[in-house]
């Protein structure tokens, strides 16, 4: 599982570098197609050219280059184009097997030329190894992976094809919200969703399954349950309200599922509602949201935008009934609530695992990493916050940064992460000093943490 979940990692962190890509071609298919507010067949045309091409290319060589440098990256771009070659509609999937093969391939191909071939003359037979190394991706593209994986997405699709055919898309909700909070929710939207997705836009225009992970619904419904069953803790739900309704941040609501799994079943009713409106209505996006906020998907739905709207609320509303008929007259609430109150209203613990004994070395700490599952989302917005309260209490000389779970340097002092999801790394924790947080939107457990940073509690 934890191998799925780095692939996953990976692909997000390459393709997100992309989204703005996506939105492009989005809009552009929003403002210009026939059926658009201003119709143009030249712009059209061009949001086309941007997603045959441009989008595969792009995301071959990032993944290329974060394995195999620029190398690599140029190596997988030549892979891609054997793909393009013998079906357009193959690119997506191209890319995700020519980046990372592209990048191995340069780094094998590479080490044996440093080790090897004279330094005189390296740069040529370098410039030869690409060369022919991309013809021979290329090839294998045209004459071999792209026709298995034509049939391997003409599988999938047809799977999926059915359940909207027959409006029964809601059920991959089934799937969809438990991997979303067990932090799989990069890999099924990325790795799943989006190619699938973009190849429906190429058949039918748009896509409903631009819309089932993105879909803030039902992680808005659960939260606001959650806001008027703990008054205690209101100013952090609504805070998370905010970030995963507006901001489309949707991993600040996964940490209190995780802490009642009961919650996985109105979170998936409420999917499920959303996925059978959607497919009713016979909504879809042109192209993929992220992230997930309503505004963005709203805009992104064009003239149908109050349609998806309904849907989106409809799923809020049934995880919200499902979710105040779980936590109603729950013991354990009131009893989560004395022990908060006895801390002070927060759920903040120092975890130093080998280091316990060190606590007073905190004052030295001159590094902190956010660290959550991309590295991009719930991670950078904490960061970007702490950041805030270090420059309220003026501190100085404390570098924090955002950090991919996979991704974490080995000289960072600090990590601060999420209580559910650094149970889940347990891996990761064995030799670095962690701060646990129960959320990203908590300014308070911050405040007490620059505390530390102070006075070395």
């Amino acid at each position: 599982m934890d191998h799925i979940r780095k692939i996953g990692q990976f692909y997000t962190r390459n393709i997100m570098k992309s989204i703005g890509v996506f939105l492009f071609i989005g809009i552009l298919y929003v403002i210009f197609h026939q059926d658009g507010w201003f119709p143009n067949e030249e712009m059209y045309r061009i949001s086309q050219t941007a997603y045959v091409y441009a989008v595969p290319l792009l995301i071959a060589y990032e993944c290329g280059t974060a394995i195999g440098n620029i190398h690599g990256g140029i190596l997988a771009v030549l892979g891609v184009c054997g793909f393009l070659t013998a079906n357009t509609e193959t690119g997506m999937f191209g890319a995700m097997v020519c980046g990372p093969a592209g990048g191995w391939i340069w780094n094998q191909v590479n080490g044996y030329i440093e080790k090897k071939i004279p330094s005189g003359i390296q740069m040529l037979i370098r410039n030869l190894s690409l060369a022919i190394g991309g013809a021979v991706l290329a090839g294998l593209g045209f004459y071999a992976a792209a026709p298995l994986i034509d049939a391997f997405d003409a599988v999938l699709f047809c799977g999926v094809s059915i359940l909207v055919e027959n409006k029964l898309t809601g059920l991959l909700s089934l799937v969809i919200e438990p991997a979303k909070v067990f932090f799989f929710n990069n890999l099924m939207n990325h790795g799943i969703l989006v190619p699938l997705g973009m190849s429906q836009v190429q058949e039918m225009g748009s896509s409903v399954l631009f819309l089932l992970e993105s879909n803030p619904g039902p992680g808005l419904g659960i939260l606001t349950a959650l806001y008027l069953r703990k008054k205690q803790e209101r100013n952090d739900y609504a805070a998370a309200m905010f970030v995963q309704g507006v901001g489309g941040i949707h991993e600040v609501y996964f940490p209190y599922i995780l802490s009642n799994l009961r919650l996985l079943v109105p979170l998936i009713l409420g999917g499920m509602a959303g996925g059978f409106w959607f497919a009713y209505m016979q909504c879809g996006l042109q192209g993929a949201v992220s992230p997930g906020s309503v505004l963005i998907i709203v805009m992104m739905a064009g003239k149908r935008g109050w349609t998806v709207f309904a849907g989106i609320l409809l799923s809020a509303a049934v995880s919200f009934a499902g979710s105040m008929i779980l936590t109603s007259g729950k013991k354990a609430d009131s009893e989560n609530v004395e022990k908060e109150a006895e801390r002070g209203g927060n759920a903040v613990r120092m975890e130093h695992h080998e280091n316990r004994e060190r606590k007073d070395e905190l004052m030295y700490i001159q590094t902190i990493g956010f660290v959550c599952d991309g590295g991009m989302g719930s991670s950078a917005m904490g960061a970007a916050l702490f950041r805030r309260v270090l420059q309220e209490q003026q501190i100085e000389g404390i570098e924090v940064k955002a950090y991919a779970s996979d991704l974490i340097p080995k000289e960072i002092d600090l990590l601060v992460c999420q209580k559910d999801f650094c149970q889940i790394r347990a891996g990761w924790q064995d030799d670095q000093r962690i701060y646990v947080v129960e959320n990203f939107v908590n300014k308070e457990g911050y405040e007490q943490l620059a505390e530390k940073l102070k006075g070395g509690d």
